[in-house]
């Protein structure tokens, strides 16, 4: 794993994509900072933070699309699929390297805060450090959604669309959950075509179909019970997950000086879902 990663970390600042990622993120971060902190007289640097990363979707996936994509399209990825290393060792090897690159940009920000609290009057370390570590949490479960794309097609521009659109709707959940009905036979129909697309997205990672059906007919039978149960918990219950499950403004709740403890258990169960996807389609091509 040791090995994958510092390949893949130097590739990245062999090409300049590392350089052009780090280089505008600390643009953007710099840039916010003079907005919000200096002609301004905002005493937080979450604030800038949190503007920054409305630029997430846009920039992570350029550097996720070709993690996996390139090896496919090249053939090179079965270089790494026949080595003697595990499936998750070269996963996380590549995740890891792609962390790293993010994390660079952000480990300079920590200074902001400093000089916040150095030349200001007032300043707001433990709310601008916990910002700056839900921001980087965001970005790592974002890497992990762009790595997942990436293994699906040999095109890195289809990665990129792909990763970005799937970005910008988990990102705007919130304001799409006010477009969902609240009858509750519509959410659950809802929910079973959810099941729909779980055991479509199941069976092409296992490529096991009675496994899959299975599956799904628990899910559905789950539902058809519970709404014949009481139907009346199925009112709105499509809108409330999509809202717990929307990072939309979650960034703003740590700017405003509370530490959510369930938006970091989001974005580390996000992370480790599409990590594990990702190993799921990589495994499946390793045997195919």
């Amino acid at each position: 794993m040791i090995a994958v990663w510092k390949r893949e970390l130097k590739s990245f600042f062999d090409d300049m994509l590392g350089y052009f990622i780090v280089a505008a993120f600390l643009m953007l971060i710099g840039y916010f900072f003079s907005e919000y902190n200096i002609e301004n007289p905002y005493a937080f640097f979450a604030y800038p933070i949190c503007a920054v990363s409305t630029f997430m979707s846009a920039l992570i996936p350029l550097l996720t699309m070709r993690s996996f994509s390139e090896e496919r399209k090249s053939k090179t990825d079965q270089l790494l699929l026949t080595a003697p290393v595990s499936v998750w060792k070269i996963t996380m090897g590549k995740y890891l390297a792609m962390v790293s690159v993010f994390a660079i940009p952000v480990l300079i920000s920590c200074v902001y805060p400093i000089v916040i609290y150095v030349t200001g009057s007032y300043a707001y370390p433990l709310t601008d450090y916990t910002t700056i570590l839900a921001f980087f949490l965001v970005g790592a479960s974002y890497i992990a959604i762009g790595m997942f794309f990436s293994s699906l097609t040999e095109s890195q521009i289809i990665a990129a669309l792909l990763a970005f659109a799937f970005m910008f709707i988990l990102g705007n959940l919130r304001s799409l959950a006010t477009k969902v009905p609240m009858e509750e036979w519509k959410n659950a129909v809802i929910l079973i075509l959810f099941t729909v697309v779980f055991f479509v997205i199941f069976f092409k990672m296992t490529q096991n179909f009675y496994v899959s059906f299975a599956v799904f007919a628990v899910l559905c039978i789950g539902v058809a019970v519970a709404y014949h149960l009481n139907p009346d918990m199925f009112y709105g219950v499509v809108g409330q997950i999509m809202r717990a499950v929307s990072y939309g403004e979650t960034l703003y709740l740590f700017a405003n000086n509370i530490f959510d403890v369930t938006s970091i258990v989001l974005y580390l169960s996000v992370s480790a879902f599409f990590i594990f996807l990702t190993i799921q389609s990589i495994q499946k091509r390793r045997y195919s």
